[in-house]
């Protein structure tokens, strides 16, 4: 690992910092800055944005699974379950009509809700049949 360029900050008159839009304070050289400094802070920008694209996340398809509980008593509409990667089980509100966080949900990686996989269309499928009604 590299490490940034900080000789420009061993002075502390070399250099102060501001609010830009109240949005983050960034630094900045004074004119008691030599030429040294200067040049430092001029490489330690660089290797700052060079940093920031490294950095950036690649977006990639976001993947969920999609589960229908087995057993539904009759009158009552079946449980949908879906796990995002990176998110919080969720399970479908026929009420509100989305997907809402419901950690109980996480009983079906135990066996406690039985329940078989399906498909993200499958999954569409049974909520607009059950919106339908």
């Amino acid at each position: 690992m590299r490490l940034l360029d900080l000789y420009w900050k061993t002075d502390p008159e070399w250099y102060d910092y501001y609010d830009e839009e109240e949005e983050a304070i960034r630094p900045y050289l004074t004119e008691k800055a030599p030429l040294e400094a200067k040049e430092s802070f001029e490489r330690y920008l660089r290797q700052k944005e060079d940093l920031r694209m490294r950095r950036q996340p690649v977006p990639k398809e976001e993947k969920a699974k999609y589960y229908l509980e087995d057993f539904v008593y009759p009158g009552k509409k079946p449980k949908l379950i879906r796990h995002r990667e990176n998110a919080l089980i969720e399970q479908y509100s026929y009420e509100s009509g989305r997907w809402v966080q419901d950690d109980e949900m996480m009983k079906i990686y135990i066996g406690e809700i039985s329940c078989d996989p399906i498909t993200e269309e499958e999954a569409n499928e049974i909520i607009a049949q059950y919106n339908n009604e």
